[in-house]
């Protein structure tokens, strides 16, 4: 086993990707650890750079409002620009996107742009170079600040990432002059397109994804598609010549994938349950985020003296796990059990900052407040991972996103093992009329894409989907007159209310 970094613990990276929607998601052990989500409908805003046009100048804001494109017009701060002076109504501008919208309010950006890479961040226009504060080895941190003194160019400041610890000095300054190279493809676009237009998209899924997930210590990567496969063969001989990865093509080996489905699902139960008996409670609001650990009945019947520190311990650790995996962000407030002593507090704390240095998304947890709560703050990159999955969380209605990849994935599998070509599913009103709309070529795509020929009947009778159980000419045990017996399905009939009724032909 590959443990690059001296760890026991095998990682393992399923890149699922399909026609309404790709996911990712990195296992430890089995265990689901980190999560990206993607909709083909409403893709991740941040990180992306746009010409954008101003709309409106708001003094009063210290802002203007700048069009990109997307919807809703984009804020951008005064001090994230050269200034007021800088801005006119109606002029073109390149700004990036540092905080996706959310309810009214349309997305920020900013005109100090950062173009991410693998080793290196890259601030066109800057003269600031850093080192990421995940790297803590002093020695180390001096050895690549010289580095980027040496090589670093007047207008064209850079952050070293944390991945960099392992780089090769020639591979970290390759990909410094390959950003220099893409800026100045941004910056020519410019001259030949008019605003507002998208001019690079940081989120362009398998990028992302090897950029945020793929590290030396991964040992195995699942895709199931061809074109990922190739470019992620091609990506890891690049950056990580010595390693031991291995890709593999995973399209007829549904247990991932289906697993990680299940995963997902299952990131949404209201109750997590801790090892010890005690369990979190979480409640997001508009304004912030709840988390509450409680103690259960073998913690409140236990005569160990250690019971309640310990299990704040393992809250931190599914505390950690809950904020990555749904992607929360803003203000998020922990109510641990109660301690009176003043030092387990402080190895709280500690052992929750610990948890989140892993974390790809910046936080800074500020400590306990006079109310005992402990107070932290995430920042927002992405959407949240229930509004990718749910259209309403509260009924458990899939997103159509999420529901028609289901379907896909389970479409999949039948057709490979039961060699059917033919479905017919019962679909909610939404989400029929999401497949007459937004993803009218679903049913084509499944058709080109497996060999499988979809039909959609809409019944309001379902919430999200529900394949129909028989068709005609299929076979079926039914029970009569208290004897099994089975004979071919010659008319399917399922009313409104969702009672079925069938006629077989018996077999002589």
């Amino acid at each position: 086993m590959s443990t690059s970094q001296g760890s026991d613990l095998m990682k393992e990276l399923y890149i699922d990707r399909g026609i309404t929607q790709c996911r990712a998601g990195l296992y430890e052990d089995g265990r689901l650890i980190d999560l990206h989500i993607e909709n083909s409908d409403i893709g991740n805003l941040a990180g992306n750079i746009y010409i954008g046009r101003i709309e409106n100048v708001v003094t009063g804001l210290n802002a203007a409002f700048v069009n990109i494109g997307t919807g809703k017009n984009a804020l951008l701060h005064f001090e994230d620009t050269a200034g007021t002076s800088d801005l006119k109504r109606g002029q073109d501008i390149i700004v990036q996107v540092i905080r996706e919208g959310a309810g009214d309010k349309g997305p920020r950006v900013t005109g100090r742009i950062r173009i991410p890479g693998k080793y290196i961040v890259l601030l066109p226009g800057s003269r600031y170079t850093g080192i990421s504060r995940k790297i803590s080895d002093e020695g180390l941190r001096s050895r690549l600040k010289n580095l980027s003194k040496n090589f670093a160019e007047e207008g064209f400041g850079l952050i070293i990432r944390s991945e960099a610890s392992n780089a090769r000095d020639e591979d970290i300054i390759k990909e410094y002059e390959y950003l220099k190279l893409l800026w100045q493809d941004i910056v020519n676009k410019c001259r030949y397109i008019k605003p507002p237009v998208l001019l690079f998209n940081s989120r362009r899924f398998i990028d992302y994804i090897f950029r945020e997930f793929v590290k030396q210590d991964i040992e195995y990567i699942y895709v199931n598609n061809d074109e990922d496969l190739t470019h992620l063969k091609v990506m890891i001989k690049n950056f990580y010549p010595a390693s031991c990865i291995k890709v593999k093509y995973d399209m007829y080996n549904f247990s991932r994938f289906d697993k990680l489905e299940r995963d997902i699902e299952a990131l949404f139960n209201k109750r997590i349950n801790l090892p010890s008996g005690g369990y979190l409670l979480i409640d997001r609001t508009e304004a912030f985020t709840s988390i509450d650990v409680n103690t259960g009945s073998s913690i409140a019947n236990s005569e160990d003296k250690d019971i309640i520190f310990n299990t704040n311990i393992e809250a931190c650790s599914a505390i950690r796990k809950a904020v990555v995996l749904l992607n929360l962000s803003g203000i998020i407030l922990i109510d641990f059990i109660d301690m009176r002593i003043s030092e387990e507090r402080e190895q709280i704390l500690l052992f929750l900052k610990e948890q989140f240095k892993s974390d790809r998304i910046s936080s800074r947890i500020y400590g306990f407040t006079s109310l005992g709560l402990v107070e932290m703050a995430r920042s927002r990159k992405g959407k949240r991972t229930s509004e990718l999955v749910y259209f309403d969380e509260g009924k458990d209605i899939y997103s159509s996103a999420f529901a028609l990849k289901s379907i896909e994935n389970t479409c999949a599998r039948l057709s490979r093992q039961y060699n059917k070509n033919k479905f017919r599913l019962h679909v909610s009103s939404y989400l029929f009329d999401e497949l007459g709309a937004t993803y009218k070529d679903f049913q084509k795509l499944m058709l080109e894409r497996y060999g499988v020929f979809l039909e959609f009947i809409k019944a309001d009778f379902i919430e999200n989907y529900r394949f129909r159980d028989y068709d005609e000419e299929d076979y079926a045990k039914v029970e009569l007159n208290n004897k099994t017996i089975m004979g071919k399905v010659i008319k399917y009939e399922e009313n409104n209310e969702g009672v079925v009724s069938i006629d077989i032909k018996i077999h002589d």
